[in-house]
Order: structure tokens, then C-alpha cells, then sequence
């Protein structure tokens, strides 16, 4: 089966979203049909037997309707008109200014939405944390974006309330460059209270990024999917404040099993006890079998606490100002040990 006009190229963005609007069919597999194929008639094309390698058996079926690929075809047309009007670039993981660090990921988003200029170099760090910081929280997250900022790292935060709206404006007072990831289309600002911050990031040389295509939701599952997409940028990641179970778990969890070093500055101890501080204290005291045990974790993420991590602490401390140097040497080091996995 052959479709007219769907000789379309892989490596572009309009049949990377073809293929991301039917169902069934995630990223992984829109990234390995894409290396394999050159273009969207040849996967139209091939048998189910060759298919069934890459995808999912429950999506076979959608790929064999021509009025799926139609329908995904035209999805994806209009998305692509909108990123025009709205001057968002659609930027895939096989074009040259596609995020470095980001591609080495194993789950990258094939297609990237981009407003405003991502940073070019090898040195963004993601800085995360609760959505209400105890004064402590405020205070410590300023001073290590300052010191991050200040030394030519770019700073990727989520644009959420809290540690990541800190990390955001922090950076832009120092007029130095920010990237937030948003876990919804680009055509709207979430959170609404935000709206402006967002506007102030693309005015002052930085960049919103998405891997949602527009009016997609943030949806917990999306929120989540965020969080590996921040961690991927970058070299590392801070955790400035969490509870136990704060969403910046999940950026951990995403740091580690990217292969990304995760630091968090150690509260004094009168502010070990605030249960904004709970979640850094459980990383810090906890080697990665005990952690692996008490939040349950699965799949890749328990082998790797269980063995890699087994007798050893997940996180690097920072304890002060005393760390600083030691720290942006290490950064650095890491910069370079990145760029040589190419």
C-alpha cells in the first residue's frame, strides 16, 4: 500500500508528527521508524512482520488504514501552520540544532516546539524544586543560580510556581540565559500566573520548549514527561527544596537514569525539619538500596538503585559557599566528558 503524496521525508518535522498523531505509536518508536525509514510510504509500505520490530502490536492495526495516516496527515499540516503564525520552530532529533544533550537520551522527543533561542553550548543545568519554598528555599536558590548564571551555565526550569519561577527570574535579573520547558502546547501558559514570566524569558534571549503539540493540556503525565525532557538538557540537575514526594522526584529519577549527576544543597540543620526540606534530607541520608526500598522503585530505576547506587548516595552535597569552587570545576569536567559521547 502506497498513499499519493506521502513521499514525504522522514527527517521532517511534518512526518515526524504525521506519525506521533496515530495512535499507538510513542516517540521511541516514531525515532527508530525514522532512522530506519527515508521516507512515510516506505513504513506504509512495509509488512506488519517488519513493522511489529518497532511498534507496538496494538498499533500495527492503526498503521495499516489509509484514513489514519489521512486524517494524522492533516493533523499534523495544521500544527505545522500554527507553529508558523505563532513563531515557534519545529526542530527534530535529526537536525543539526536539535539540543545535544537532549539527543543522547534514550526516550527524546522526536520533535521539539521552540520559541525563542535555546542555548547553543554544552552547559545548561536544570534547577527544580517545590512549588512552595520555605524562606530557606528562596534564599538558597537564588544563591546557587547566581553562582550557576554567572559563570556561563544556562538555566532550564519547568516555569512553575515556586523554585522554578525563582530560578527563571533570578537568571534574568543577571540578564543571562534561562529555558523553560513547558509540559503543554506552546499556544498556551501554564501556569496562567506565569503568562508574563514566559514573555520576559523570549524578550531577554531565552526560550520556551515543549515537546506537546498545541492545545495538549499539562496533564500530570505530561508534567512528568517534562521533567526527563529538563534533566535531558542538561548537565545536571539541583534540587534546591522538595517534600518526599514532590515532582522533583521525578526529575531525579530521570537525572540518574540519563546518566546525569543530581546536587542538592544541604539545609542548616534548624531547617532540616521543614517538610519543604523532608525530600532533600531522604536523598542525602539515603544510599540507593535503602531509597530503592522506601519509595518502592521499579523497572530500571530499581536495577539501578540496586546495583550502580547500591552502596553509594545518589546526590552530590553542596554544604556552602566553601563548595562553589569545587563545584563549578566538576560542571565543567562533566561538560567536557559529555561532549566526548559523541
Amino acid at each position: 500500500m502506497t498513499i499519493e503524496n506521502f513521499d514525504i521525508p522522514s527527517s521532517t518535522p511534518l512526518a515526524m508528527l504525521t506519525l506521533l498523531n496515530i495512535q499507538g505509536i510513542g516517540g521511541i518508536s516514531v525515532v527508530k521508524l525514522c532512522k530506519k525509514f527515508k521516507n512515510l510510504n516506505e513504513i506504509i509500505s512495509s509488512s506488519p512482520t517488519e513493522l511489529k520490530k518497532i511498534v507496538k502490536s496494538n498499533a500495527l492495526d492503526n498503521l495499516s488504514k489509509t484514513e489514519n495516516w489521512r486524517r494524522s496527515y492533516s493533523k499534523a499540516s495544521r500544527t505545522i501552520e500554527t507553529a508558523e503564525k505563532l513563531d515557534v520552530r519545529t526542530i527534530t532529533f535529526l537536525q543539526d540544532d536539535y539540543p545535544y544533550l537532549l539527543g543522547l537520551i534514550d526516550d527524546k522527543p522526536p520533535v521539539l516546539f521552540v520559541k525563542g533561542e535555546l542555548n547553543q553550548g554544552n552547559n545548561s543545568v536544570a534547577c527544580v524544586g517545590t512549588r512552595e519554598p520555605s524562606e530557606y528555599g528562596v534564599e538558597v536558590t537564588k544563591r546557587l543560580v547566581q553562582v550557576l548564571a554567572k559563570n556561563g551555565f544556562s538555566i532550564v526550569s519547568g516555569l512553575a510556581l515556586g523554585v522554578d519561577s525563582i530560578s527563571h527570574q533570578e537568571t534574568l535579573e543577571l540578564k543571562k540565559h534561562t529555558v523553560a520547558v513547558l509540559a503543554n502546547g506552546l499556544n498556551n501558559i501554564y501556569p496562567k500566573e506565569n503568562r508574563r514570566l514566559a514573555e520576559e524569558i523570549i524578550e531577554k534571549g531565552g526560550a520556551l520548549i515543549s515537546e506537546q503539540q498545541f492545545d495538549t493540556p499539562a496533564t500530570i503525565g505530561n508534567l512528568v514527561n517534562r521533567d526527563r525532557i529538563q534533566s535531558g538538557l542538561s548537565i545536571a540537575t539541583f534540587v534546591m527544596q522538595t517534600g518526599i514526594e514532590g515532582g522533583s522526584m521525578n526529575t531525579v529519577r530521570f537525572s540518574l537514569l540519563q546518566g546525569r549527576r543530581v546536587y542538592v544543597p544541604v539545609p542548616p540543620e534548624h531547617y532540616r525539619d521543614q517538610p519543604e526540606s523532608e525530600g532533600i534530607v531522604f536523598l542525602m541520608e539515603n544510599k540507593g538500596y535503602q531509597l530503592s526500598s522506601d519509595i518502592k522503585a521499579k523497572g530500571k530505576y530499581k536495577k539501578l538503585l540496586n546495583g550502580e547506587y547500591s552502596y553509594k548516595y545518589i546526590v552530590r552535597k553542596i554544604h556552602g559557599r566553601e563548595d562553589y569552587p569545587n563545584l563549578l570545576n566538576e560542571l565543567e569536567d562533566l561538560a567536557i566528558d559529555l561532549k566526548g559521547n559523541n
